[in-house]
């Protein structure tokens, strides 16, 4: 008995420590619990503290973002208005450029078509009827144009060979309407326009430069004046210039006003010449300077019998070497141009310049231009014509008046917005030629803007505004010239006070260009 009450006893304690011992580790295991709880409590606090934040970011994004989708919007419409206006300029540039065609056809409807003509006359070669705006082209002269240019044979060695001379224009530019020219109209002359030259035919490069000669020489004409050559490169010749005297054995000739005499002849080809007092002798093709004067004894004919007859060269130089590039003589503005096939010379310097007191000023109409030696000179005009004035006033859009001389009308006209009328009130509708003359005045009415048209010089339907040939003159204080030779005077004071005036020409103005021998 005892032994069990001790027994439940000891099983009583142990039932006591074992429940103390898991209340504490439960109150433990509570504590920390807790402090975890505690912990995800506090965790759960930031997250949602950091998803506030992220809620109010993204409702600022979202506003940005609908301020963004307006900002798009607003240039999506300046987009739509911009190819809108895009579209609408180029509406707009179509129906000026078809205006401008339309009217460029309108005006080619009035123009005289006028080719440019070409004709010999005495001495010289013409060509004409040259718009006042254009180039000439290209134009080789020879023998059929000018009948004193050579075409024919030379000789050498006993051989003939083909030579043809030649006068070349090129690039002559007519030009007007520059204010440097004051109205006027002038000839450009550039560098290289204006070409003279001897072509040499039939193999005479090769033939000359392969001969066993010594002396070996061919004469040709150039410039008007026979050229006695003694070698010939593709860049240089070298040539005999001077007088040419025929002076029999123990006679003499005035020379530079000193005594060349020829004293003695031998049949070994040689003489002995006397000039002013100092003698030299001198073989046959060969040359020496006497006493200051270069002599060239061209020929030595020998008799035992009559004596000698010799020809002789004399001058400053009577052998000279001419370079291709270099200058035809001292100051000339012509350069050579040596080729295998051709002597010539070219224009080197350039007639273009503007200002009055230019040596190279570009040609006035009636001025020339020479080739050396006055061989022949090319010439500017420009076509007569008889003119007529036109004087242009606006009063009202209903009262333009026009004072100048009409194809059967009365008096002067008046444009009433709608047709021209005489002074008996006669309509015209919105064209009428001029008297005496191939030109009209027309009234266009265009898209953007309406015109009176004479020819190529368009006048602002409220004359405050002139064009010439599509160029605007309003400003101009100096007389404009068209291509055709109509002349609006000084435009710019006159159109300030609604005036305007026109000189009209019978036909339209030409250049004339010619070429005449010296």
């Amino acid at each position: 008995m005892d032994k069990k009450i001790g027994w439940l006893v000891a099983g009583l304690i142990v039932f006591v420590l074992v429940s103390a011992f898991l209340a504490f580790n439960l109150t433990a295991k509570n504590g920390e619990l807790n402090q975890a709880i505690e912990d995800h409590s506090k965790a759960i606090d930031a997250k949602d503290a950091e998803l506030n934040l992220l809620t109010e970011d993204l409702g600022d994004t979202n506003v940005e973002l609908d301020d963004l989708k307006f900002d798009v919007g607003e240039l999506q419409k300046d987009f739509d208005n911009t190819k809108t206006e895009l579209a609408n300029l180029e509406t707009a540039k179509a129906d000026l450029e078809l205006e401008k065609n339309t009217m460029i056809a309108e005006l080619e409807e009035q123009l005289v078509e006028q080719e440019s003509t070409e004709a010999m006359f005495e001495n010289g070669y013409l060509f004409d009827g040259i718009a006042l705006s254009a180039t000439l082209d290209t134009k080789e002269l020879n023998d059929r144009h000018l009948k004193t240019l050579f075409d024919g044979e030379i000789s050498f060695d006993g051989d003939e060979y083909g030579a043809v001379e030649t006068i070349t224009l090129s690039d002559l530019t007519m030009v007007k309407d520059d204010e440097d020219f004051k109205g006027e109209v002038f000839m450009e002359v550039p560098s290289s326009s204006i070409e003279y030259k001897v072509e040499l035919r039939d193999g005479l490069f090769d033939d000359f430069k392969n001969s066993g000669y010594e002396d070996k020489e061919f004469t040709i004409s150039f410039l008007g004046k026979d050229l006695t050559i003694t070698n010939w490169t593709d860049t240089y010749i070298d040539i005999k210039r001077g007088e040419t005297y025929n002076i029999k054995e123990g006679e003499s000739e005035l020379v530079n006003e000193k005594l060349l005499e020829v004293l003695f002849v031998s049949n070994d080809n040689e003489v002995i010449i006397g000039y002013d007092g100092v003698t030299e002798t001198i073989k046959e093709l060969k040359s020496e300077n006497v006493n200051g004067l270069d002599i060239y004894v061209e020929s030595i004919m020998y008799n035992s019998k009559v004596g000698g007859l010799v020809t002789l060269r004399v001058g400053s130089n009577v052998d000279e070497t001419y370079t291709s590039g270099k200058p035809y003589s001292k100051d000339s503005d012509y350069i050579w141009e040596i080729t295998n096939n051709s002597i010539g010379i070219v224009l080197d310097e350039k007639y273009t310049e503007t200002e009055e007191d230019e040596e190279y000023r570009a040609l006035a109409y009636g001025q020339a231009l020479s080739l050396p030696e006055d061989f022949a000179m090319v010439s500017f005009e420009l076509s007569d014509e008889d003119y007529a004035s036109a004087d242009i006033e606006f009063e009202s859009a209903t009262e333009i008046n026009f004072e100048a001389v009409f194809e059967d009308a009365e008096g002067d006209l008046v444009f009433n917005g709608t047709e021209f009328v005489d002074e008996d009130n006669e309509g015209f509708g919105t064209k009428i030629q001029f008297e005496d003359s191939d030109f009209y005045l027309q009234y266009y009415k265009g898209t953007w803007a309406n015109w009176f048209l004479v020819d190529d010089v368009q006048i602002a339907y409220n004359i405050d505004g002139v064009f010439v040939n599509f160029e605007n003159y309003t400003t101009s204080d100096v007389d404009v010239m068209s291509n055709n030779g109509l002349v609006v005077s000084a435009p710019d004071d006159d159109l300030e006070h609604g005036k305007l005036s026109i000189e009209v020409p019978e036909e339209a103005v030409k250049a004339l260009v010619s070429v005449t021998m010296g």
